[in-house]
């Protein structure tokens, strides 16, 4: 709550450390997102993207960047002391390195890329919980929520199993499916670890008006959801759910293959507790 300025920025690659003055000027860009612009998304699983132009002086080598880890903090200036914070996603894997005239163009993604693998089926039931270690044993990415965490949200206890996988190609798409079916989105933590968020998470801090930036925007809006559709394959029909006052808007699930098994009220049971 502090009035704070960002003056400086750290890092390295694989060990290889820099600073802001071996960045080029305005070329710094972290971009990372939990939602689209239009509407709250269960089952989210952006990528976290980081790009930025490093000069001569720390990119000396013609090749070999492909692949690489990035990590960089931000320094926040609090008067006293200077903070760093370790970016939104913590570490990048880099994708893409271009050399310029003004030097080394890179383009790197966070932990969530590492999902981008095919899926192989070798899990048939488990909790939430179980399919998370699954995912992190085939990936190698590291899990950030706890059993605990993840048993306390919607259908955390139940058995999860998958119907059909036609539609899960890669482990990012069993990750955007499981987290559906727990009522979140997926991101990575500064860390660089995978968590599982809740869009209902309780409010830990508030801002007032004398706290915020001048100049600053925010969108002040609600948005509220009464029903819930999605496609039931045994039937190979939709089926619509309704809070008993059904006057807003309708969450649309898909065809989400760890719904769909049991009884229709077993059914019933799980999809409406989203």
């Amino acid at each position: 709550k502090s009035p704070v300025i960002i003056p400086k920025l750290r890092g390295n690659v694989e060990g290889v450390p820099f600073t802001e003055e071996d960045i080029l000027q305005g070329s710094f860009r972290v971009c990372n997102q939990c939602v689209d612009v239009s509407q709250l998304a269960l089952g989210g699983v952006f990528v976290g993207e980081l790009s930025l132009t490093l000069l001569p002086t720390i990119a000396t080598n013609r090749g070999g960047w492909v692949g690489k880890e990035i990590y960089i903090e931000y320094g926040l200036d609090c008067g006293d002391e200077v903070i760093y914070i370790p970016c939104p996603s913590g570490f990048y894997y880099i994708s893409s390195a271009t050399w310029t005239a003004n030097g080394l163009e890179v383009i790197a993604y966070d932990s969530m890329s590492k999902l981008d693998e095919p899926y192989t089926a070798e899990l048939s039931s488990g909790t939430a919980y179980d399919w998370l270690t699954f995912i992190s044993t085939n990936t190698g990415v590291t899990i950030g929520n706890t059993r605990e965490e993840i048993a306390a949200m919607p259908n955390g206890l139940e058995q999860l199993g998958i119907y059909t996988a036609d539609e899960i190609q890669t482990y990012r798409d069993l990750l955007m499916f499981l987290s559906a079916a727990l009522g979140g989105f997926a991101t990575c933590g500064r860390d660089g670890s995978i968590l599982i968020k809740s869009f209902t998470s309780p409010v830990i801090d508030s801002i007032d008006e004398t706290k915020r930036f001048a100049g600053g925007s925010f969108s002040d809006y609600i948005t509220r959801y009464t029903g819930l559709s999605i496609v039931d394959i045994e039937s190979r029909e939709v089926v619509y759910y309704g809070l008993p006052v059904d006057d807003a808007l309708t969450i649309k699930l898909g065809s989400n293959p760890f719904l769909q098994f049991g009884t229709n009220d077993t059914k019933k049971k799980m999809r409406m507790a989203i």
